[in-house]
């Protein structure tokens, strides 16, 4: 994976906040939600008081969108989020590659590597920020657009994850059908 350029990232987050701003978008991300809530196996009674780092959240992030009892949650996303968040929720507006917070009890992706200026720098940063669990959804082989500047393998996402270090519990790929049908891996990395 290589990084992409400066010029190219700005055309990339043109068309990610075309996205967040369109009218059907809230109906699409509740049903992806359910999708990366199973495929993580993201429980209220597992994840009950936990830290969590959600890295590319959004607007509606998993935990608050779902209203999860975590004890608090820190979204990282390089977009400005016009919304209000509970008061356990604190907001980074940065790229993911350059965030140096706090550790926390998991790091959670989902649907993030498309989109971002270097993906192994994304993943460098969930490792780094995990004390415990990473849960990482990712769409795998997918073409390359405005907004989608990398593809990524379902193979090259586990290489991220090296057994000497990290322990999968859960590694899945697979398809389905988001109206089209896409690829997928869903990995749940506990550090050894």
């Amino acid at each position: 994976m290589t990084a992409i350029s400066p010029e190219r990232w700005a055309e990339a987050q043109e068309g990610e906040t075309a996205f967040w701003t369109s009218a059907d978008r809230t109906e699409l991300c509740r049903y992806l939600d359910g999708l990366y809530t199973a495929f993580l196996d993201i429980r209220a009674q597992k994840i009950k008081g936990l830290t969590v780092l959600d890295i590319g959240g959004g607007p509606m992030p998993l935990a608050v969108l779902l209203e999860l009892p975590v004890k608090s949650l820190t979204v990282v996303d390089p977009l400005p989020m016009a919304v209000t968040d509970p008061p356990n929720v604190t907001r980074h507006v940065t790229p993911a590659e350059t965030y140096q917070g706090a550790l926390c009890d998991e790091v959670w992706g989902y649907n993030v590597l498309q989109h971002v200026i270097d993906p192994a720098l994304v993943i460098s940063t969930a490792k780094a920020h995990a004390l415990t669990r990473v849960r990482w959804f990712d769409w795998v082989d997918s073409p390359i657009a405005s907004h989608h500047p990398h593809s990524i393998s379902a193979n090259w996402l586990r290489e991220q994850f090296p057994a000497d270090t990290w322990r999968l519990t859960v590694n899945q790929a697979g398809s389905v059908r988001v109206p089209k049908v896409q690829h997928y891996v869903a990995l749940v990395a506990e550090r050894i």
